[in-house]
């Protein structure tokens, strides 16, 4: 019995196909999610990759440069502010830190539109899940105990 059952996606039901997927489909889109939240084509540009490469290599100040050029320049992009806050942090600057991820997650949410195929539904939670991990121990760090308490409380919801 558990072999028949699959995953509802909306956005079959306005095709003729089934509207329900199989656990094999929906790994095989989760594996495209992942993909794309690690190679999105707007970060092989404008600064990103030499932030990458300042952070991997200890350079935080210089990362934090990098990424607040590419932030300028993709305001919108979740994963620009993520880096960004992930830069401060390791610069020792946890407000900007913070800050920066926070607006993260409030980019994520401002994204999702119903209806959301399957595939950009997993990108998003993906995004917002590793955001959410770099935020908690920083939340509790900085002692924003009610921060702590709501992204608890949201889980896997964007």
């Amino acid at each position: 019995m558990g072999r028949n059952m699959g995953f509802y996606l909306p956005s079959r039901q306005k095709s003729d196909l089934n509207p329900v997927i199989t656990p094999r489909e929906y790994v095989l889109l989760l594996g495209d999610a992942i993909e794309q939240v690690v190679q999105a084509p707007v970060r092989s540009r404008n600064g990103y990759k030499r932030g990458v490469a300042d952070l991997a290599a200890g350079r935080a100040r210089s990362a934090v440069d990098a990424f607040d050029r590419f932030v300028h320049r993709n305001p919108k992009d979740p994963v620009g502010h993520r880096m960004l806050g992930l830069a401060h942090l390791a610069s020792g600057h946890f407000e900007p830190g913070f800050l920066h991820l926070a607006l993260a997650l409030k980019i994520l949410r401002r994204d999702v539109v119903l209806p959301l195929p399957l595939a950009e539904s997993l990108r998003l939670q993906l995004e917002a899940g590793l955001i959410r991990l770099l935020l908690l121990p920083l939340c509790m760090r900085l002692g924003l105990r009610a921060s702590v308490n709501r992204l608890l409380s949201e889980g896997l919801v964007l």
